[in-house]
């Protein structure tokens, strides 16, 4: 399995974020449901897509950099974008969309970000392990 996710390229690792991300809300749907019914699957949903952008963003720029220093350069800057689309984007719905926010929106965001966060960093490790194989 890390041999194929090594093998990876850019668009199949943002398939493969997506995937995780995909797979995290449909086992949190049950539960998001019970708890505050339809609110909650749109605010479970809505975090999914707010922390699924950031990290497709991280991914991208992490891509941008190549080589065995710049491996390291590209996972801060692509952290970092990880980092401020859901935090950004996550307080500026959970003040605009009250219905949300009371369905316990902010609580799935951060479900979502580990998610997310877990995901991309294995999508990252086995890239870099390539890398570190063809130098």
């Amino acid at each position: 399995m890390w041999a194929r996710l090594a093998g990876l390229r850019l668009l199949g690792q943002v398939f493969v974020l997506a995937a995780m991300v995909a797979l995290g809300w449909l086992l949190l749907c049950p539960l998001s449901y019970g708890l505050s019914g339809v609110d909650g699957l749109v605010a479970s949903a809505v975090a999914a897509l707010v922390c699924l952008a950031g990290g497709e963003l991280g991914l991208l720029v992490a891509a941008a950099f190549r080589g065995p220093m710049a491996a390291m350069n590209g996972a801060v800057l692509g952290m970092l974008v990880r980092m401020v689309v859901p935090l950004f984007g996550g307080v500026a719905i959970h003040l605009m969309v009250p219905r949300l926010a009371d369905a316990g929106f902010v609580f799935y965001l951060v479900a979502f970000y580990m998610v997310d966060l877990a995901a991309e960093i294995m999508l990252l490790l086995a890239a870099n392990s390539r890398v570190d194989r063809t130098s």
